[in-house]
């Protein structure tokens, strides 16, 4: 049981999946005096007002008079912003821009120009100057100006950081796949991702289908665009067209504006239908239209809209049955499943269930704030060989249960559900009672049947039965039980 021991030792499974909690990126709000800002003026006089300026509004500001000097600078810290007023050292705009980029990729950059060279300083744009203003300066709008560009330099860095985690979060070495039918699963995503192809992704309810659907997304050519997963028995059929593709003014009651659907949403990027087997057959019509066409109307619309949007359904619905049922169009199944990627049951990975369980009960106690816990041998056991009806999701809901409920450190056998510890409460194996049977008969197939559930652990049978242990065994041996 050494192997065990694993479950005190989370780290091991930082590189899964269901440990990937994201790193919380929380930033206080913009700040000025957190802001350093270097001015490059060759005019003091003018170098000094853009300082006192700023600095009025809390910002740190150093200012020089040549470029060296701020290369210099730079070298040795960060600076939030630069400020470069052109005539810089006699070099040309451009080549100021340019070799302050080069020295302080992360850095802003505001150009100051003089009126007359207005159409110079726009140049200085192509070199990745984010803006420019023109002398004299007015100190009300260089704060404000300042203010913008530093604001949007941070929500840029917020979606970097969101689209790095997200990265992060769905490689292709973050699923567990210790079982050979997530190792297929794993290489089959690997294969399809940069393609743009329609992917079908069948599984029953609680496997992970979305989880598979975001990996392909993010290690995709597409994953800087958005995601968006709909799930269509979720929507109403009166409402689901509009949801997908938009809707304009006076459309229907109700509909007072122009409303963009999730296709338009989507564009560039990937789009889930979820449980796509419960579409209803107009609907199917238009998506149809969208992957053959790669266009569509809006309802009430009367011009067709053209978006670049990959494709993915997932269902836990038998297709062909549908078709037959006349409930799903046998053309649109033929388009979905360009490829198909089945998602394997929980009870068929079970090479896969210690390490899952490792990885929620980690995650779960750090969001729960509540100290480590552990599986026994005995209680994991159990769940490698409980046949998981509702799949990982299952087994998700039941670590969190048991991590908020059991006391200790340890979750032992005992504190597992009936079920999952092969046993049913006492009512349900109550034996039939029939005319004639005597009270010994009437215990005997109880004590029977109750040691088949609890698979001969006596002692679970003597603790669902209510009696000793000793009781028990001498029972046993009087009714002559295996």
């Amino acid at each position: 049981m050494a192997g065990f021991h694993l479950f005190s030792d989370p780290s091991k499974w930082r590189n899964c999946v269901a440990t990937r909690v994201p790193v919380r990126y929380n930033p206080a709000p913009m700040n000025p005096e957190n802001l350093r800002i270097l001015v490059v003026d060759p005019d003091q006089e003018s170098g000094d007002s853009v300082s006192r300026s700023l600095g009025r509004a809390g910002y740190q500001v150093t200012a020089v008079l040549t470029l060296k000097r701020a290369l210099a600078l730079v070298s040795r810290q960060d600076f939030d912003m630069i400020i470069a007023a052109l005539g810089v050292a006699g070099l040309g705009a451009r080549s100021i821009v340019s070799r302050i980029r080069s020295a302080s990729p992360s850095s802003a950059v505001l150009v100051l120009a003089p009126l007359s060279q207005v159409e110079i300083a726009v140049q200085t744009l192509k070199e990745g100057a984010e803006d420019y203003l023109t002398k004299p300066l007015d100190p009300y709008e260089l704060r404000s100006r300042v203010g913008r560009i530093l604001e949007r330099r941070e929500m840029s860095d917020r979606l970097a950081h969101l689209q790095k985690t997200l990265a992060q979060k769905y490689t292709l070495q973050s699923f567990v796949q210790n079982s050979l039918p997530m190792k297929a699963v794993v290489q089959k995503i690997g294969q399809v991702a940069p393609a743009s192809s329609t992917v079908l992704i069948l599984g029953e309810s609680g496997v992970g289908k979305e989880l598979v659907a975001k990996a392909i997304h993010y290690n995709s050519p597409r994953r800087l665009r958005p995601f968006l997963a709909i799930n269509c028995a979720a929507i109403p059929e009166t409402l689901i067209e509009s949801e997908l593709f938009g809707h304009e003014r006076g459309a229907f009651t109700g509909a007072v504006g122009r409303a963009k659907g999730k296709f338009e949403m989507a564009d560039g990027g990937t789009i889930l239908l979820d449980e796509i087997g419960e579409m209803n057959l107009q609907t199917q019509v238009k998506l149809l239209r969208i992957l053959e066409e790669r266009e569509f109307m809006r309802v009430g619309g009367n011009r067709n809209i053209r978006v670049d949007v990959r494709v993915l359904a997932a269902t836990n619905s038998d297709l062909r049955q549908r078709i037959e049922e006349g409930k799903f169009r046998e053309d649109l199944y033929f388009r979905l499943k360009v490829i198909t990627i089945s998602v394997p049951p929980l009870r068929d990975r079970g090479e896969d269930i210690p390490e899952l369980a490792g990885i929620f009960l980690e995650s779960l106690c750090r969001a729960n704030d509540i100290p480590p816990k552990e599986l026994s041998p005995e209680s994991l056991f159990m769940l490698l060989n409980y046949h998981w009806p509702g799949n990982v999701r299952e087994l998700k809901n039941l670590l969190e249960s048991l991590v908020v409920t059991v006391p200790g450190h340890r979750i032992e056998a005992d504190d597992l559900p009936p079920p999952i510890r092969g046993e049913e409460p006492i009512e349900d194996i109550l034996p039939r009672v029939e005319a004639g049977m005597t009270l010994r008969q009437v215990e005997k197939d109880l004590i029977r049947k109750t040691l088949a559930r609890t698979r001969g652990n006596r002692t679970r049978a003597a603790k669902i039965l209510q009696i000793g242990v000793r009781t028990l065994q001498r029972k046993i041996k009087e009714y002559d039980l295996p």
